[in-house]
């Protein structure tokens, strides 16, 4: 983090940039008392320039004449406000500046930053509604959730306000979202809460928060493998459909003609015991009708030979222009060579030419 950019030298003391003055307190505590114990002393319970009285009147006592105890505190306030000024920032140190106790400059900054008592306490409560709130989202990490804790806690602390470490554990235990509630369940059963140290438990939520992480990526995994054995099953199929429609589209005109053409001679044999069975050959019987249809008959038979496609005279229907027609449309799919072949087709036969050309109208 960047407040902490300088703390790679154990001799370089921490910056104070005044977000970071809970931490920098604790940390410049930590080195005052490194340095040596007596320099720490110093800023604590704070030093005073040796004084003589001449004449019933307290003066400062003269350098030369200090005692080596004497000399020795003046060292270690020195080494406490050499370390102070090289502590803090520009802004920070225009409040410093003038003073000559390491004492008054530590309680001069600490105003400054964590402002007075009345300020200290509004501060000190916002942070424990900041606690009592405090709660882990379903997308943070233990990691994160830790961090923001500790940070209240450490400013707490910094204001002289310390959480127990049995409360800590409370508080983690009962703001853990869903995904965590078997794991906690299983703490709160065989471990006493009074007991458990804050850091081991939040060591063991990270441990299970691993092992979560790793089993979604292996469901996901898994999940990803059956969508692709699912998508390729769907391509399969649609190949299959294809390939039943390509037998389909390998009719070709020839078998085409075939078909039509033994269709067609299924149709004539039936056609023609239906002519040898039926009433049509038996000669029909005349009444005495109307002399009118007698003479009209007559005059058809003076005529010749009457056509049965046009209804014309003097041709038959094999001759007639609408059945030549007829025979060039089924060229694509009745042969000369196949009729001659057979024996059974005749080009005379009227009936069965009529047949025919029904046959090539409905194709």
């Amino acid at each position: 983090m960047e407040m902490f950019r300088e703390g790679g030298s154990t001799s370089r003391p921490p910056m104070l940039e005044g977000a970071n003055y809970p931490y920098w307190k604790t940390k410049m505590h930590a080195f005052l008392k490194a340095v040596d114990e007596r320099v720490w002393m110093a800023v604590e319970d704070g030093w005073h320039c040796p004084t003589v009285v001449e004449n019933e009147v307290v003066k400062p006592k003269q350098m030369s004449r200090w005692t080596p105890e004497e000399m020795e505190r003046a060292n270690f306030n020195s080494k406490a406000m050499h370390a102070l000024f090289n502590t803090v920032s520009t802004n920070q140190l225009k409040v410093i500046a003038n003073c000559e106790i390491s004492k008054e400059a530590w309680e001069k900054l600490r105003i400054k930053n964590e402002g007075t008592d009345a300020v200290k306490k509004s501060r000190l409560r916002a942070l424990e509604k900041s606690f009592e709130n405090l709660s882990m989202e379903e997308e943070e990490t233990v990691k994160e959730f830790h961090a923001k804790l500790c940070d209240i806690s450490n400013e707490s602390y910094a204001q002289g306000k310390t959480y127990s470490n049995a409360k800590l554990v409370r508080k983690v235990l009962g703001v853990f979202p869903r995904k965590f509630m078997s794991k906690v369940t299983f703490i709160e059963e065989i471990r006493n809460v009074e007991e458990l140290n804050h850091d081991e438990l939040i060591g063991s939520l990270q441990n299970y928060e691993m092992t979560l992480t790793r089993w979604k990526k292996g469901k996901k995994q898994k999940d990803s493998e059956k969508e692709k054995n699912d998508i390729s099953l769907v391509f399969v199929h649609k190949e299959e459909k294809k390939s039943i429609s390509d037998a389909s589209d390998g009719f070709t005109d020839e078998t085409l003609a075939l078909l039509t053409k033994n269709y067609a001679k299924f149709l004539k044999r039936n056609y023609k015991k239906k002519i040898s069975g039926g009433k049509e050959n038996v000669p029909r019987r005349n009444f005495g009708g109307n002399n009118k249809q007698n003479q009209q008959s007559s005059y058809k038979k003076n005529r010749g030979i009457q056509c049965r496609e046009c209804d014309g005279f003097d041709h038959i229907q094999a001759e007639c222009a609408n059945t030549l027609k007829k025979k060039k449309a089924l060229a694509a799919t009745w042969s000369n060579s196949d009729e001659e072949k057979n024996p059974n087709s005749s080009d005379g036969s009227d009936e069965e030419k009529q047949l025919v050309a029904f046959m090539a109208k409905s194709h």
